[in-house]
């Protein structure tokens, strides 16, 4: 609930997570953030969410997962800081 509420007052849109360092799966809490998180932080204003992970990694296979199930905003995922972020500035600039 901080993290929306961070989101909905900074009045942004646009979210990069680095996950790179991850190593395991999170798929535990998928359904979680599926079904509770992204509502919410559609809600709270994000629209474009840019995702690295760390390739052929547990991380990986369920951010795939997170990408293909994720349909309150336009997720992309992403192998490197630089490309993550130049996809969210295009996004920002679009807007």
């Amino acid at each position: 609930m901080a993290y929306t509420q961070a989101v909905k007052e900074s009045g942004y849109s646009c979210v990069l997570n680095d996950t790179s360092n991850v190593v395991g799966g999170w798929d535990h809490s998928l359904d979680w953030v599926v079904n509770e998180w992204s509502p919410r932080a559609a809600e709270s204003g994000v629209q474009y969410f840019a995702l690295i992970t760390t390739p052929e990694s547990f991380a990986e296979a369920t951010a795939s997962d997170f990408f293909s199930s994720i349909r309150a905003f336009e997720v992309r995922v992403f192998q490197n800081m630089v490309d993550a972020k130049a996809w969210l500035l295009q996004q920002q600039a679009s807007n």
